[in-house]
């Protein structure tokens, strides 16, 4: 098969990502992201820089385990740049 490199995120990444969607580990699905950025925002600055896909993932992870505020909370990350942390306030 044709395996080439994937310039925007860590295959492994995305395959741990699509595992963990699969079976609704939305606190595992949530540390991948979060770990991603982090190390991509230390030699980058943008909030998002990883693929739609991963947070895409991980929203269906959040979905799959019933974590609608996870879930949401994915979308806040992703459009206002915030952390996972919930804000219940």
């Amino acid at each position: 098969g044709g395996r080439g490199p994937e310039p925007e995120a860590n295959p492994d990444g995305l395959a741990a990502l699509r595992s963990a969607a699969a079976a609704g580990r939305w606190r595992e699905a949530l540390a991948t992201v979060e770990a991603a950025e982090k190390s991509l925002r230390d030699s980058s600055g943008p909030y998002f820089p990883l693929p739609i896909e991963a947070y895409n993932l991980a929203i269906t992870a959040c979905a799959t385990a019933g974590e609608w505020r996870e879930a949401l909370g994915v979308l806040r990350r992703l459009t206002m740049g915030v952390g996972f942390d919930d804000d219940e306030g």
